[in-house]
């Protein structure tokens, strides 16, 4: 006689194998995109072949859901920075570098200084063990129009903890303009220390300013008895008059960097 907890298991058995044939038979079937696959979709599958892991396996190890590997490599979903740095981590130096760059990190701006192959050995993705060297900042993008450190970036940037005198009040934004031409060009990413906001203690200093007509600007603060002003550095973009109202300083810049061509 057949045991009703043997026909339990040969049931679920059965069950499990048409998921695995329906998700791979879909996994078949999903698109490529018509420009051919991106160059981050071809890394990950070499980073696959060379680590000798399935799909599976990879999705497994990253904690992800089974399907998106394959996305990823055939270019239909691009990963979150979160994963490239583990990818990163996973294939190690000096191969590291290319998943990195692609999270955001840059290799000649944020750890010139430092031996590539002692970095990939501490480096510490977000959600892991914190680190004592390396802090993931909110990466807040160019659109952004309010800085919550609760609500925090949709992506992370990694940078040093002893570059920001306070790292869990240190944000970092895509700056977009043209006012602090040449010493900062469009589209570098901001450090901004949110600790202090009062315009008498920032005095001659860089800030991140928002307003509800004008957006996010990245300008000096500059106090004189008529009040503070927001001085760019290119004299050809106007200042602000912070008298004006609906100010809100968001913090002081305190290192910023540009990712090269």
């Amino acid at each position: 006689m057949i045991s009703h907890h043997w026909c339990q298991n040969l049931v679920r058995t059965i069950s499990v194998t048409r998921y695995n044939a329906e998700v791979t038979e879909s996994i078949r079937r999903m698109p490529v995109p018509p420009n051919g696959r991106p160059e981050w979709a071809k890394k990950i599958e070499e980073l696959r072949e060379t680590l000798g892991l399935s799909q599976a396996a990879l999705a497994k190890t990253l904690n992800v859901s089974p399907m998106a590997p394959s996305r990823w490599e055939r270019g239909i979903n691009r990963p979150p920075s979160s994963v490239f740095l583990r990818l990163g981590k996973l294939i190690g130096h000096p191969l590291c570098w290319y998943f990195w760059q692609e999270a955001g990190l840059s290799k000649e701006d944020l750890i010139h200084c430092s031996d590539p192959a002692e970095v990939a050995q501490k480096i510490q993705v977000p959600g892991s063990v914190s680190s004592e060297e390396w802090v993931a900042l909110p990466l807040f993008p160019p659109e952004a129009t309010r800085f919550s450190l609760r609500s925090g970036g949709k992506d992370h940037m990694l940078a040093r903890r002893d570059w920001c005198p306070h790292p869990e009040q240190t944000i970092c934004w895509q700056y977009r303009g043209l006012g602090m031409k040449p010493l900062l060009a469009d589209a570098s990413i901001v450090a901004v220390d949110t600790a202090t906001k009062d315009p008498a203690a920032l005095d001659g200093k860089m800030v991140l300013a928002t307003h509800p007509q004008h957006g996010p600007r990245v300008k000096w603060l500059l106090n004189t008895a008529e009040g503070g002003t927001l001085k760019p550095e290119n004299p050809d973009v106007a200042s602000y008059d912070l008298r004006s109202g609906d100010w809100d300083i968001v913090g002081r810049v305190i290192w910023w960097f540009r990712k090269h061509d």
